[in-house]
């Protein structure tokens, strides 16, 4: 009967064990030996050519009768998230026969988590993780280091926290800050824990605080794959920022514009355009075919526009 592994994790090895047997049901040993070519593999319901994957151990623990396949999803490209697989036990020289008989036989299927659902899994290993502080070797307040042996995750070789988000909670205060580690060392388990504007903690982490993770944000683990902003963007987008709004900053709808206007034909900025807008509207007069445009104070002139006709106009035009 074959094995239904169900979903399993990227890069997995899966160990498939069967048994051959003889026509009346005794144990039966494969009449020669197989090779890599008599596992055909299926992906997504069409023959696959995959290489470099399978350990066949044949009469596996001397017992006759008993194969076992060690197969090493890591060991071909095309083992792709989400795709959906069935191996086959297929004699492709016609000499590896059971009773004298040649045989083909589904082995086992699984299908390859997707890339969501490994996102999903990986993040719900780790959050979550937590403690109440006891280890507080190399904690320092004005470095920003703190001591994170405690929520290392065990089952995870060389476990990394670089770009995880903690969860701190102060137990002489009882507020509750979040941090993001970075420079984790994985040789003393300390690593630089800022709060997410980039200044280190107020107090000390000491015995008796609460840490634990909720989350992650690194390059690779945003939708589509982005990657968090480095410094060097930052500050790219802070100078953008900048020449938008001056450095002091400006708050969009309480703080006021400085008046100003274009040239005739010339480019205008954002504010030039509204006033002059506002100008054309609210303040001006008229002469023949000139059209004065007033600036805020109602007397200085801001603009001046040429119409068509002083009786009849049908169209204007800037002048100045």
């Amino acid at each position: 009967m074959a094995r239904h592994f169900g979903v399993v994790q990227e890069d997995a090895t899966l160990n498939v064990f069967f048994t051959t047997n003889a026509a009346d049901g005794g144990r039966e040993a494969i009449a020669a030996a197989l090779a890599a070519a008599d596992i055909l593999f299926y992906k997504d319901g069409t023959l696959a050519t995959i290489t470099g994957t399978v350990t066949i151990s044949e009469e596996f623990g001397s017992i006759v009768g008993l194969q076992k396949l060690a197969l090493d999803l890591s060991g071909d490209a095309d083992f792709t998230n989400g795709s959906d697989w069935t191996v086959v036990l297929y004699s492709t020289t016609g000499d590896e026969t059971i009773d004298a008989q040649a045989v083909s036989a589904v082995i086992c299927t699984f299908t390859i988590e997707t890339l969501a659902a490994k996102a999903q899994r990986e993040y719900g290993e780790k959050m979550f993780i937590g403690h109440v502080v006891s280890t507080v070797t190399g904690n320092d307040q004005a470095t920003g280091k703190i001591n994170l042996t405690e929520i290392v995750d065990p089952q995870t070789e060389a476990d990394d926290l670089n770009g995880e988000i903690l969860t701190h909670w102060n137990a002489s205060d009882g507020i509750v800050r979040l941090l993001r580690v970075s420079d984790f060392a994985v040789s003393n388990l300390l690593a630089t824990c800022t709060q997410l504007d980039g200044t280190f903690l107020p107090e000390i982490v000491a015995a008796g605080d609460m840490l634990w993770r909720t989350g992650q944000f690194t390059a690779g683990n945003l939708a589509g794959g982005a990657a968090l902003a480095t410094s060097a963007q930052a500050t790219t987008a802070q100078a953008d920022l900048d020449t938008i709004t001056g450095t002091a900053g400006v708050l969009i709808g309480t703080d006021a514009m400085t008046e100003a206007y274009s040239t005739d034909q010339g480019t205008f900025t954002v504010p030039q355009a509204l006033y002059e807008i506002h100008a054309l509207l609210a303040e001006q007069s008229v002469s023949g075919t000139t059209v004065t445009v007033k600036k805020r104070d109602g007397s200085t002139s801001a603009m001046t526009y040429t119409l068509d006709s002083a009786t009849a106009p049908t169209s204007i035009t800037r002048a100045t």
